[in-house]
């Protein structure tokens, strides 16, 4: 035997004698046998990180890890014991890079033995595993298991560590990942990013997450020849971004996005005015172009609408332009009789008349 070895021994026998010695009824923990194997006979339990803290493989710690895990499957042991168990396989599976393993070990103890001495150093290692996860590479296109697993984790960690510095980046990361190209669930991704700066104002990662959020939407929604509604969801928090953050990283983004959304509305609305015009339906495709006109003056869409209006011997600067920005009742087809109000219409037979 090698005097290293026999070193390594010693420093790994005196370290158990010196913990399990401390519990009652231990008689003889380790003993070493002619083969340098060591064997199980009787006693408490006791351990410590700084045991399978060494940075390599060490005689004796497959079955340092094998007492573990008789002790955490031992329903006989105290919740103490077992988390402490637990812990110890956590820790070992964490150095061979057994995420998945170690994220196991590390919940049990969360859930079992929640007021465990271990669960501060939990809260880092959940975050260090979610964030491993989330960056494993894409294999020919298809995303590993371990992305979706990423979601898992950070969850854990914001259920069990509500109040932790690292809640907001664990929020982030669930968000990133619901937004990016290949799994593109625009409408969660953006009701997290909502989360995070409502949750987290003071978070490095808020301004940057208000403008994600309205981003996500814009993504989810189809176009002006579709529900709207998503757009207007993402203008709102644009407008709130420029409020809140006028010289943020973010304005940039934030201004192009808003340009954008506000050219599909007007277009929106502009479509609208044309399915009322093809049946015959001028109230209904005259208070759209108003809206088109008004409300997104700088537009193309826009521009068209006055146009139209113009030919049709409407003057935008005699309708009352403040009621219908301030009243959104005004700029919705389901309230066209109040909206043609505006134009001077009266009441006939058939509906309002011109």
């Amino acid at each position: 035997m090698s005097k290293t070895t026999t070193i390594r021994q010693a420093l790994l026998l005196g370290t158990l004698a010196m913990l399990l010695g401390a519990c009652e009824g231990v008689r003889n923990v380790w003993e070493e046998s002619e083969t340098q194997q060591y064997t199980r006979i009787d006693g408490g339990i006791g351990f410590e990180r700084k045991a399978l803290e060494w940075g390599e493989e060490h005689e004796g710690e497959e079955e340092y890890e094998a007492f573990a895990e008789e002790v955490v499957e031992d329903e006989g042991r105290s919740p103490g014991e077992r988390a402490d168990a637990n812990f110890i396989l956590a820790e070992a599976e964490m150095r061979r890079g057994e995420h998945l393993d170690a994220y196991r070990h590390y919940r049990s103890i969360l859930e079992n033995a929640p007021f465990s001495e271990r669960v501060g150093i939990i809260e880092g290692r959940l975050f260090e595993i979610g964030t491993a996860f989330f960056e494993e590479e894409k294999y020919d296109g298809w995303i590993f298991d371990e992305h979706a697993r990423g979601v898992g984790v950070m969850e854990t960690l914001r259920t069990h560590y509500r109040k932790s510095d690292l809640a907001d980046d664990a929020l982030k990361g669930i968000a990133d990942y619901l937004a990016s190209p290949e799994v593109g669930d625009w409408e969660e991704a953006s009701l997290r990013y909502q989360e995070l700066f409502e949750q987290h104002p003071e978070s490095e990662w808020a301004e940057d997450a208000r403008w994600r959020a309205g981003h996500c939407l814009l993504k989810q929604s189809q176009g002006p020849a579709y529900d709207r509604t998503e757009l207007l969801r993402a203008q709102d928090f644009f407008e709130e971004s420029l409020r809140l953050y006028p010289k943020g990283v973010a304005i940039q983004r934030v201004r192009e996005d808003l340009w954008t959304v506000r050219n599909l509305l007007a277009s929106y609305e502009v479509q609208v005015a044309d399915f009322y015009q093809r049946r015959n339906q001028p109230q209904g495709e005259r208070i759209r172009l108003v809206n088109a006109a008004l409300l997104y003056p700088e537009t193309n869409a826009g521009a068209q609408a006055a146009l139209r209006l113009k030919e049709y011997g409407i003057d935008l600067e005699i309708l009352d332009r403040e009621a219908i920005l301030s009243n959104p009742r005004l700029q919705s087809v389901d309230n066209i009789l109040a909206g043609a109000r505006l134009f001077g219409g009266r009441r006939g037979g058939l509906g309002w008349e011109w």
